[in-house]
């Protein structure tokens, strides 16, 4: 089973580059940054990035397509 985690680059709470470094040497965990602070993808935010957006939502599209098909 695989993990994926979505983080946007700028993240307040967390050092995103240093957080996804230490789990990219973990077997089946995916990460994928959207450009953009936290909110990125929220079009209510004052972060908003209509790019990032739409490439965080194929990437979750394609994740739950290898869900449903039973791909790895």
């Amino acid at each position: 089973m695989s993990v994926r985690l979505l983080f946007a680059e700028q993240e307040a709470s967390v050092d995103v580059h240093q957080l996804a470094e230490r789990l990219s040497c973990t077997s089946g965990v995916n990460i994928e940054r959207g450009e953009g602070a936290h909110g990125f993808a929220n079009p209510f935010s004052r972060f908003y990035h209509p790019e990032s957006e739409k490439r965080a939502l194929d990437w979750s599209f394609k994740f739950i397509e290898t869900i449903w098909t039973g791909e790895k």
